[in-house]
């Protein structure tokens, strides 16, 4: 089969599916897209079920720098999804309620921000660290829950440890706000929510398990 790229353009509406197929996978259902319907109905590199399915058999599609071959598999917030036979690597974000592949340059294709979500003491008194796209990864026990880890996909290699706190900047990934940024001016934990006040293009509080923090001064990848 050869991997072709149909005339659907990126980042609109995708056309209307002829087969519905429920993502599974790492990712929340309500934030995941499966990886058959990315390809074919979002970046147009087939036109159908079948004909999509074999391409990702194949092995033709990378998802953080490994072979999927999964056509359900969900891809998610900041997934790098790569096609390395045209050449295209792009990475998931919400822009309103829907999520969309963004094109990103080839320096970024093994770069991922991740958000701390859980962390805990595992054998030999190492700390590991639950991240917000289910994968876990060994760290130093400075890092906190709601800080971000940039990391190299696939071999997981900490690049840079970015603290959640005032002053940073954020990115809004989940809520009536996802794809927005700005600046956490504000951080407040209550017992019934804790949230953040951010200012940006727009001024608006919102809870911690919407955000993820991306850099200080600039994003450190493109957002």
């Amino acid at each position: 089969m050869i991997l072709k790229r149909l005339a659907h353009p990126l980042a609109k509406e995708k056309k209307k599916a002829k087969y519905t197929v429920a993502p599974r996978g790492p990712h929340p259902l309500e934030r995941s897209i499966a990886l058959a319907v990315l390809i074919r109905d979002y970046l147009g590199f087939a036109e159908t079920y079948k004909e999509v399915k074999k391409i990702i058999k194949k092995g033709e599609i990378l998802v953080d720098g490994r072979v999927i071959k999964d056509h359900k598999f969900g891809v998610g917030v900041f997934d790098v999804v790569e096609i390395p036979k045209m050449n295209k690597a792009y990475r998931i974000l919400p822009r309103g309620k829907k999520l969309l592949p963004v094109e990103i340059d080839e320096s970024e294709k093994r770069l991922k921000i991740c958000k701390i979500i859980g962390k805990r003491a595992v054998k030999g008194g190492r700390i590991q660290f639950n991240l917000h796209d289910g994968r876990n990864i060994l760290g130093e026990n400075t890092y906190n829950t709601q800080d971000s880890l940039l990391i190299e996909v696939p071999s997981q290699k900490i690049v840079k440890h970015i603290p959640f706190k005032e002053g940073v900047l954020c990115f809004i990934f989940a809520g009536k706000n996802a794809g927005k940024m700005g600046k956490i001016v504000k951080i407040e934990r209550g017992w019934k929510l804790n949230r953040v006040f951010i200012e940006g293009e727009e001024s608006f509080w919102a809870p911690f398990k919407n955000i993820i923090v991306v850099g200080e001064d600039k994003p450190l990848i493109k957002v």
